[in-house]
């Protein structure tokens, strides 16, 4: 499950446009919308994308990503 709020967040520092994030990740805008909202999982290459667009550390991936996957 995505932390959607830290990622958000990080969009938001960033100042780039969702939809300019979701035609990067190869999406369309309501398919990124429904991933934020965790109605569907970011794929791998989807979040490596993001990573490189939201300049974002391997930890901030993990955090974001990984993290409420493991109790």
């Amino acid at each position: 499950m995505t932390d959607t709020d830290r990622l958000n967040q990080k969009i938001k520092d960033s100042g780039i446009k969702k939809i300019w994030i979701s035609e990067k990740c190869g999406m369309s805008y309501n398919s990124f919308l429904n991933k934020l909202n965790n109605k569907t999982d970011f794929t791998a290459p989807e979040i490596s994308t993001l990573k490189d667009v939201l300049g974002l550390s391997p930890q901030e991936v993990n955090d974001i990503f990984f993290s409420q996957m493991v109790d």
